[in-house]
């Protein structure tokens, strides 16, 4: 028997089936645009680049550019927390075994190829899915296109979402944007970060501490004002 959704979770998965994952759904009535905030929509390029940007890293490029802290972005924080509980993940770094519940019906199976089109791709088989991940990437950014690549699982098997779109088109964009916050959230739990960042003030050494690229950690402490 087919567990019951929280209403939260049917809420997420319904915006994503009326959206085209071109954009955010509920972008014609949001209320950060009426505000004239920050919208993960219109800023979806530049947030790309940020979490893409590692090697280039300069904040200073990227003035307060971050996901909106309303809409779907809340949803995909609540999954994130979901599937750390169900793996009783209560220390960091996040284990990339986490990776192996969010299908508990086929397992995953993780290879590293020479991929030179795109970040990471992913693959519904007979039997299992397929993570290929570039086998040239550094282990904080294999760790983050996992649970990237994971989100598009969740959501291709609650909603039928497209599994993966290819990375420099406009194909899927709010979508990829939000696998990318999905993983964010999972690698950077809320709690852990802002005790952490008490106790370490350092972007470069946080990046370090919860094993992700630097850019994703200067994100979500951005998205949770801890810097400027």
């Amino acid at each position: 028997m087919a567990r019951k959704l929280p209403k939260w979770e049917v809420q997420l998965w319904s915006y994503l089936t009326i959206g085209n994952g071109m954009h955010c759904p509920l972008l014609n009535c949001c209320t950060s645009m009426l505000r004239r905030e920050c919208c993960a929509d219109t800023n979806r390029e530049k947030l790309s680049l940020l979490i893409a940007s590692d090697g280039r890293f300069d904040p200073d490029n990227f003035d307060r550019g971050r996901p909106c802290g309303e809409g779907v972005m809340p949803y995909v924080e609540k999954l994130a927390e979901q599937q750390l509980r169900r793996g009783k993940v209560t220390s960091i770094p996040v284990p990339t075994e986490l990776v192996q519940l969010v299908d508990e019906g086929h397992p995953i199976e993780v290879c590293p190829l020479d991929l030179r089109a795109y970040c990471a791709a992913t693959w519904r088989l007979q039997d299992c899915w397929v993570i290929q991940v570039p086998d040239t990437a550094s282990p904080s950014h294999t760790r983050f296109a996992l649970f990237h690549e994971a989100f598009h699982i969740i959501a291709h098997n609650r909603c039928q979402s497209p599994v993966f779109s290819k990375r420099g088109t406009n194909q899927g964009a709010f979508n990829e944007l939000l696998a990318d916050y999905f993983a964010i959230c999972v690698l950077m739990p809320r709690e852990h970060l802002r005790e952490k960042w008490v106790e370490i003030q350092d972007v470069q050494k946080m990046a370090d501490t919860f094993e992700v690229p630097k850019s994703t950690m200067w994100l979500r402490l951005r998205e949770m004002d801890l810097v400027d």
